[in-house]
Order: C-alpha cells, then structure tokens, then sequence
C-alpha cells in the first residue's frame, strides 16, 4: 500500500535584530550650551563603538545640563538596550516620546524594546504609531510583521511585508519572510518570485536556491528544483536538508539508487536529520526491507518524538508483520499529530477490523472518507464491514461507489 508521505520542510525565518543600533543625527542638540552639545556628540559616537557604558556617561552628564532634549533620552534609551537594560531604556524612551510625540524612530526604537520583552501589544501600538508618522520606513514595516507573526495575523503580516518591500526593495529579509509566508499559504508562484528576488540580491547565499527549491517540488516541478538544490549544494556542500529533499525528489522519480545515495549523506552532514531516516526508511519499506526501514523510522522517531509521518510508516510495516497491537498504537500518534490526514484513519480501520473490533473500525473508516470523499479503498472495505453488520443498503452502495472509483486510497 503506498502511503503519501509529508516531507517537511526547513526554511529559515529571518528576524529583525531586535537592538538596531541606529544612532541619532550628531548634531541634535536644543540647548545652547557648548558643553552640552559637546557631551552629546561624545555619547553619539561612542554609541556607535558600541561603548555603550562610556555613552551612557556622556549621556547622563550632558542631560544634567540640557535635561529637555529627546534626542539625547532617545540615545541614552539605545546604550542602555545595548546592555540589555531594557525596562530603563524603556523610561528612557517614555521621556523622549513626551518631548517629541512626532519623532517616529523614538516609538520605533521604543517598539523594540516591547518585543525584547515580549509584549507584543505595546510593541505593535508603538510600531504602528512608527509608520503612521512616517509610512515609508521598511525597518518599522519590518518589524511589525514579526510581531504580526507571532500573533497569526497572516493578511496583517502580509500587508506590513508588502509595505518594507515597497520602501526597500533590496531587502533580502523581508522577501525571505515573504516567500516563507506566501509558501505557508500555498501561493508557490508568489514565493519563488520572492525567493528569485533574494537569489537576484544573494546570488553566493545557498539559503534562498534550497527554499525556492522547496517551492518548486510543492508545484511538482521536479526539473527546476533539483536545478535549484544542485545549485544549492555548490554554494554549500553541507546543508543536510537539501540532500533529503532532492532524495525525495529522486525517490518519486523511481531512483532508489540515487535517493539512497542523498538520503545517506544527509544523515552523514546532519546524524539527528529525522527527516532523512524516515525518508530512507520509506525507500527500505518500498524495496521490502522492512527489518532495515523498521531501524530508520525508529531513529527517526528517537531525534523527533512528533513526526506523524514515521508512526504512520511504521505502523502499516506493523501491520503487515501482524503486530496489531503495535500498530494501533503507533496509528493513534499519527492520527493524534496528524488529525486531517485520511491515511492514519484508514489503516487503524484495517487493524482494528483484525483485532475484531468492529465499531471502531467502522467509526475509523467513517473518519477517513470524510476527510477524503473519493477514498475508494475505504468505501471498499467500509462496504464488506457494513455487509457483516447487517446494513445491506450502506454496505452495496459502499461497494457500487468503490467499483467506480479510479482506485486510490
């Protein structure tokens, strides 16, 4: 019985540093007093150095003689985050944003300092608060779209990408960000025209070949990625995700030899590559060395206790060597790690059937053409179950519909 198998996939997320260091203008003192000004521009450019401490310094004695300078509080506020001093950067921020309520780096930097803590409410206020006075700024655009992430706002997320793409359109962060989302939401096209752009900005970063990759195998287009993980793995030899993904690749083009041969070396770059010892122990189930893939999916399972896909590999391997209630067990962490998926349901259908238990079975077999109404196997078996039972009205009209699908699972 072939089983689909889901191939996960690893695509870096990249994050917006949370401490910019983006220092204030030099000459930003309101006070007349030369010492001031002085103290100030020593502080900036010890920022800079990321001296943070010694600006600090600086910071403090120029503000004791011009105390209403927001600027000044602003870069005092970026010493002290520098040191991890968030809360005090924090109040720092506060004095500034009550100076110059129209100054849209101070919410900006004050937003960081939100997310630092996690407080993604305060840091989406002071974000939002960022590009409403200036809309153009991509780094603000940015970073709301982390906070936007990690709130499940993907419409939201999405507009705050296409808005730091906008107003920077050489940004390789926000079109990684980009493709990931659009890949998330199964728009392929748009994330490998995000990733081309990244490949266009990057040509040297290996990343942005392997995910445009990804994208390619999602639209079966197995020509251009595996143009695109070779490619990948010239820039970088050791990325063990791309050797398990163009074994996949190689594996559904009927090259056991080669998907062994990928498969085997991203287990050699990566020993706890989970993935890569389910994927080589579907290619052992398929060519019935079941004792071999019995060994693979169970490291598989020791480096990722919740890969769906290997309880439901090695259960069906299980149930064919008649360890029922081995089966069912693993059956039932698939199905629990994987609810949507109709296979699990199927199989512990048919294990449950030989461990005679018949409601149940029938209640799997209900579950699994529910979630895929053209299941001609499980309205097959559904319909000799319902035969037994004694409802021969469901039990024929199983079957009739059985006999006229295109016989897939």
């Amino acid at each position: 019985m072939s089983v689909i198998l889901k191939i996960m996939r690893k695509i870096a997320f990249i994050y917006y540093l949370s401490l910019a260091m983006l220092v204030l203008p030099i000459g930003y003192a309101t006070a007349q007093d030369e010492r001031a000004i002085d103290l100030f521009k020593l502080g900036a450019q010890k920022l800079m150095l990321k001296k943070f401490a010694e600006a600090i310094v600086d910071f403090d004695a120029g503000l004791k003689i011009d105390k209403y300078n927001p600027k000044a509080y602003a870069s005092r506020g970026l010493a002290k985050a520098g040191l991890g001093k968030t809360q005090e950067a924090i109040a720092d921020y506060d004095l500034a944003c009550q100076l110059a309520p129209n100054d849209s780096k101070v919410y900006f930097y004050r937003g960081l300092a939100y997310f630092e803590l996690q407080d993604w409410e305060k840091s989406l206020k002071d974000l939002d608060r960022a590009t409403k006075l200036n809309a153009r700024d991509d780094k603000a655009w940015f970073q709301k779209s982390i906070i936007l992430h990690k709130l499940r706002d993907t419409q939201g997320e999405l507009e705050a990408l296409d808005n730091a793409i906008n107003f920077n359109p050489k940004s390789a962060k926000a079109y990684n960000n980009r493709g990931v989302l659009r890949d998330g939401m199964k728009d392929y096209a748009g994330a490998i025209t995000d990733y081309s752009k990244i490949i266009a900005l990057q040509p040297k970063e290996a990343q942005p070949y392997y995910n445009r990759g990804v994208a390619y195998k999602n639209t079966l287009n197995y020509t251009e990625a595996l143009k695109d993980f070779n490619k990948a793995l010239e820039i970088n030899p050791k990325m063990a995700e791309v050797y398990a993904q163009r074994g996949h690749i190689k594996s559904q083009q009927n090259d056991s030899k080669g998907a062994f041969a990928d498969y085997d070396e991203a287990i050699k770059q990566n020993p706890q590559d989970a993935i890569a010892y389910l994927n080589r122990g579907v290619e052992q189930k398929k060519l019935k060395k079941n004792a071999e893939a019995i060994l693979d999916l169970n490291q598989a399972l020791k480096f990722d206790a919740n890969l769906a896909g290997a309880y439901l590999q090695r259960g069906q391997l299980y149930l064919e060597s008649m360890k029922f209630a081995d089966a069912e067990k693993d059956l039932d962490k698939a199905i629990k790690l994987d609810p949507a998926n109709p296979n699990p349901y199927f199989i512990r259908g048919n294990i449950r059937l030989k461990l005679a238990k018949d409601q149940d079975a029938l209640k799997d077999l209900n579950e699994a053409i529910k979630l895929k109404p053209d299941y001609t196997k499980a309205y097959g078996i559904r319909g000799l179950l319902r035969l037994k039972l004694g409802d021969d009205k469901g039990g024929t009209e199983d079957l009739e519909k059985a006999s006229k699908g295109n016989g897939q699972e």
